[in-house]
């Protein structure tokens, strides 16, 4: 991937599209839309005939956006951890690093958390405050940051 971009309108298909996400790639097809773009939408697709069928869905309306913390989050063996944490982000600036436990955010336990629902938090306003009580080593250690839109 070369980067990403935000289109702020285009049609498909007469359905029209707001503040979208497309990652420019490198090789034959140059832009790609990706789950992301899909998942605005009730998918079908017909293998024998070559086509896809989009339907707009619940998520149709929404706006794009990337993960404003620049902290990539995983939960392996039920544990929520910070995998990747983007240089020059609101995380890393607040001073988490990959691999740190993310214990708590917003005084909720991460493991009460839909992993779904705590990605969505960590990139839902530009501007808001977000509180993390992580464990690194032996040593919890506690922080604040701001989420800012990078796109």
């Amino acid at each position: 991937m070369l980067r990403t971009m935000r289109i702020s309108t285009f049609e498909v298909a007469k359905m029209r599209y707001r503040d979208v996400l497309i990652d420019e790639t490198k090789g034959e097809f140059g832009c790609s839309l990706g789950l992301k773009f899909l998942s605005r939408h009730m998918v079908t697709i017909d293998f024998h005939n070559l086509r896809l069928y989009l339907k707009p869905g619940k998520q149709y309306s929404r706006r794009d956006e990337e993960g404003m913390s620049g902290m990539h989050i995983l939960r392996p063996k039920s544990q929520t951890v910070a995998q990747v944490v983007d240089k020059d982000s609101p995380a890393y600036e607040a001073g988490i690093r990959e691999g740190d436990i993310l214990l708590a955010v917003n005084q909720k336990p991460a493991g009460e958390y839909d992993i779904e629902d705590l990605r969505d938090l960590l990139q839902s306003q530009d501007g808001k405050e977000i509180f993390v009580t992580y464990l690194r080593g032996d040593t919890t250690k506690m922080t604040k940051f701001k989420l800012r839109r990078r796109i």
